[in-house]
């Protein structure tokens, strides 16, 4: 991730699921008009290279800014909500937030803005490229909650 919160940090990400997300910018699968751009021109080649050197990169640990909020998502992150039927997040992006490659990204110390943005795009169906468990998921979680989660993957190791 660079200077803006929005961007994230892919530096350790797994490389087919930079590739993946690559070739959904291409395809339009996902939308943004920036990323839609730069991976127009890419091969499978290059999406393979550039996951591979983003995957390379150790990534620097973030903070949550917000101890208070990120104890609410803490519960969340680890516990889920089964009344309304939201499984806990670690139980696909495990109890750090390393992930399970391919399918389901690293998503600890990743930067708050950009992390609430994709949670808020997949609840209100704006991000649907990565199958309709997030989707489903999100689509249960008040934007509340979904601000605490992703203050508690902030800072996430």
């Amino acid at each position: 991730g660079g200077a803006d919160p929005l961007w994230p940090k892919l530096a350790g990400q797994d490389p087919d699921y930079i590739a993946k997300q690559l070739a959904d910018f291409k395809s339009g699968a996902r939308k943004d008009p920036i990323m839609a751009g730069m991976a127009a021109a890419l091969s499978p080649a290059d999406m393979k290279n550039i996951g591979a050197y983003y995957a390379s990169l150790k990534l620097k640990p973030g903070a949550a800014h917000d101890a208070q909020l990120a104890k609410q998502g803490e519960k969340i992150y680890r516990g889920g909500k089964a009344k309304a039927n939201v499984a806990a997040c670690m139980s696909c992006h495990g109890p750090s937030g390393q992930g399970i490659p391919p399918r389901f990204p690293q998503i600890s110390g990743q930067n708050t803005a950009y992390a609430r943005k994709q949670m808020l795009d997949f609840k209100s169906g704006a991000r649907s490229n990565d199958g309709d468990i997030m989707t489903r998921i999100a689509f249960r979680m008040s934007e509340q909650e979904i601000k605490a989660v992703t203050e508690y993957m902030a800072g996430l190791h």
